[in-house]
């Protein structure tokens, strides 16, 4: 059930995509975008829900950056969101925005890392570390 909404949650996102790219976005959109920081806070919501609903129905595998263990789900859709949002570099009814990007990796980072969290895989029973009841 969970894969399944996480489908459907991407789906969404790419049809949101699209029409903004068409330059149709909808009307409720435009209202959050004229709120100081909305737009920013309406990225960080969207694709924050998305990294959380990712790591949460994907296996949470972790891989290193650096000093840091990332959800794979995470890496998937920064690499993700990063290109969308510098294609609007080239798309006359869309712009570039860092606000934007920066509200994305910040859902990513808090309620993708959530998700990986609450969903991480635990040890079965049997397993080295696991707890025999």
């Amino acid at each position: 059930m969970l894969r399944l909404l996480t489908i459907t949650f991407a789906l969404f996102l790419v049809g949101l995509v699209a029409l903004a790219n068409a330059g149709r976005v909808p009307a409720i959109f435009g209202i959050v975008a004229h709120l100081p920081g909305g737009d920013a806070t309406g990225h960080f919501l969207l694709i924050g829900a998305m990294a959380f609903l990712l790591n949460a129905s994907l296996p949470v595998l972790r891989r290193p950056v650096g000093r840091f263990r990332l959800p794979r789900g995470s890496l998937i859709l920064a690499l993700v969101v990063t290109v969308e949002e510098l294609s609007q570099l080239w798309l006359p009814a869309r712009s570039f925005s860092w606000a934007d990007l920066l509200g994305n990796y910040l859902g990513i980072l808090i309620l993708g890392g959530l998700g990986a969290f609450f969903f991480r895989e635990r040890p079965r029973a049997g397993e080295m570390g696991a707890r025999s009841p």
